[in-house]
């Protein structure tokens, strides 16, 4: 999905069940970079993975 923030969509993907939990990235990366730690986090919390603005999907 998509959320647009001062004019620039950004690209969030959200998975799993809890409480919540930002991952963001560094540069130059995107969010697959948390990809392999979501399955040991995400029955625990709901994670929220984001692509910044100008980085992959965003």
């Amino acid at each position: 999905m998509f959320v647009e923030v001062g004019n620039a969509p950004i690209y969030v993907d959200v998975v799993g069940e809890g409480e919540p939990a930002l991952f963001l990235h560094g540069v130059p990366d995107s969010a697959e970079l948390w990809r392999p730690l979501l399955k040991e986090v995400s029955s625990d919390y709901r994670c929220y993975l984001t692509d910044l603005p100008g980085f992959y999907r965003s």
